[in-house]
């Protein structure tokens, strides 16, 4: 059975781990509020167009069917 090379200091592999974990969660915080900002923007707009066309013209089912939410 082969087993790695111990570390020079027990603990050494988890305390690097945790720090690129940190390390990647402060570089992809912006870029994931920034992605969930324009999720909720778009199905908000998305939203409203479909409500304001029903509420303005006869929506016939081949328009409900392109709207579909």
């Amino acid at each position: 059975m082969y087993l790695p090379h111990p570390s020079p200091r027990p603990g050494t592999y988890r305390v690097t781990n945790l720090k690129a974990a940190n390390e990647l969660k402060l570089a992809t915080g912006p870029y994931k509020a920034a992605r969930d900002a324009y999720v909720a923007a778009t199905a908000t707009y998305t939203k409203s167009v479909w409500h304001t066309q029903s509420e303005t013209e006869d929506v016939t089912e081949d328009t409900k069917s392109r709207w579909q939410l």
